[in-house]
């Protein structure tokens, strides 16, 4: 049998790269300024992830919206409008806070998270 001898000179002396070395500023300024490809794979899977949560909550909003939907009554009262904060009975107010909510969750979903996770998860 063969054995394998190792020196002192081949270990590993630094502790992993996830531990923080130094103050919560120190940290962060490394983390932000690092050319370490394992680094800068989980801040990219943190960024993917957060922007994936943030445009699920959005089509949460979405589909609350359209649990209620809208409807204006024989004598012009206007029922089941969810976004219509600033003017109450103006149809189009709310409409538009709507479609606002729905492109900024489409272009979240597109261009932030299925773009960006598809090159990520092929390596």
């Amino acid at each position: 049998m063969s054995t394998i001898e190792t020196h002192a000179g081949h270990a590993h002396h630094e502790g992993s790269y996830l531990h923080p070395k130094g103050s919560f500023l120190e940290t962060v300024w490394d983390w932000a300024t690092t050319l370490d490809h394992k680094k800068i794979g989980i801040m990219y899977l943190v960024a993917v992830l957060t922007l994936f949560f943030i445009g699920g909550l959005l089509a949460i909003v979405v589909r609350l919206e359209l649990l209620d939907p809208v409807r204006r009554a024989a004598d012009g009262t206007i029922t089941g409008q969810m976004f219509n904060f600033t003017a109450k009975g103006d149809l189009a107010a709310g409409n538009n806070t709507f479609n606002r909510l729905f492109t900024l969750h489409g272009a979240i979903m597109v261009f932030m998270v299925i773009i960006p996770s598809v090159p990520a998860s092929l390596g």
